[in-house]
């Protein structure tokens, strides 16, 4: 009686496994190239893509700064990490702002 229950569980598993790559590949890119694309899967819009690479960019580069920070004196320690994060906050404005005007651009 205990196998049942488990097969069902099983089969459950397995057909949703199964399903999941069946209904992504129905996302089809878009049939005007310069709208967006609201799915993850294909990417957006070039806007989307630059905006997404300057966040990534600059979180790296604060990271690097973050670390660089640490290794130096305690008494440097604070003014470098508020330089870096000052730095991080003015790159993802001007990113933002840049990705605004290629939105209503469009």
């Amino acid at each position: 009686m205990m196998k049942k229950p488990r097969a069902v569980f099983l089969a459950a598993v397995f057909g949703s496994l199964l399903a999941g790559p069946v209904a992504a590949a129905d996302a089809l890119p878009p049939a005007d190239p310069s709208r967006p694309v609201t799915t993850a899967r294909i990417g957006g819009s070039p806007a989307d893509a630059a905006f997404r690479d300057a966040q990534q960019t600059t979180g790296a580069a604060f990271r690097e700064a973050r670390s660089a920070c640490r290794a130096k004196e305690r008494a440097e320690r604070g003014a470098c990490m508020n330089a870096a994060r000052a730095e991080l906050k003015r790159a993802r404005l001007d990113a933002k702002a840049a990705h605004d005007a290629a939105k209503k651009a469009r």
